[in-house]
């Protein structure tokens, strides 16, 4: 890269990198004066061109993500005294009163119904249960999000997104990965039992 002084052509490469790339090289040689590190640089760039998705579902879960981590970091940064602004990710509306607010709930209260549950999250001591808790707030956002689309690409979508929490968490944790699994796989088999009647009693009409 720095001999050719531009990122190589390749169409498969994400627009966001390329844009990494640039900034990069371009601060090369400069005095850096940056107070956010460079991995959470390439973080925003990938929030901010997923959020540009022509789905709204996908413009949402990723929305919903950058929003999770966003505030359980500034909640992390208040309990221990640091400065919650170098450690925010991404530029949309909660990013910037998490930057900027100092109340309880960053002035978030009536806008994310989720702050709450998030809020007691942060205050579970063990790692391991706070991620598992995390993943049940998400895996219910995506329950609620889909429940009206069985045949949609948002339900495959989703579904993809359940598997690859349960394969993260066999790993980790062989017992709970497996109930889960089951659990996916039996609410997979009823949605689509009750989906199949719905369209049955639509096209009887």
């Amino acid at each position: 890269l720095k001999e050719e002084e531009k990122p190589p052509k390749n169409d498969r490469m994400p627009p966001y990198f390329k844009e990494f790339f640039k900034l990069y090289l371009e601060s090369e040689g400069k005095e850096n004066k940056q107070e956010i590190p460079w991995e959470d640089r390439l973080a925003a760039l990938y929030y901010a061109y997923a959020m540009k998705n022509s789905n709204k579902f996908v413009r949402d879960w990723f929305c919903l993500n950058l929003n999770i981590n966003n505030m359980l970091t500034a909640i992390t940064c208040r309990k221990h005294g640091l400065d919650k602004a170098g450690y925010i990710v991404g530029d949309n509306e909660v990013a910037q009163a998490l930057r900027t607010s100092n109340a309880r709930d960053f002035g978030l209260g009536d806008t994310v119904d989720y702050l709450p549950d998030l809020q007691r999250i942060a205050e579970e001591n063990d790692l391991m249960v706070r991620e598992k808790k995390v993943d049940l707030l998400k895996w219910q956002w995506l329950e609620e999000h889909t429940f009206f689309k069985p045949f949609d690409i948002e339900s495959v979508f989703a579904y993809l997104l359940k598997l690859e929490m349960i394969e993260r968490w066999v790993t980790l944790d062989k017992v709970t990965g497996e109930k889960t699994f089951r659990e996916i796989v039996g609410a997979m088999k009823k949605g689509s039992e009750n989906a199949l009647e719905e369209f049955k009693r639509n096209n009887d009409k």
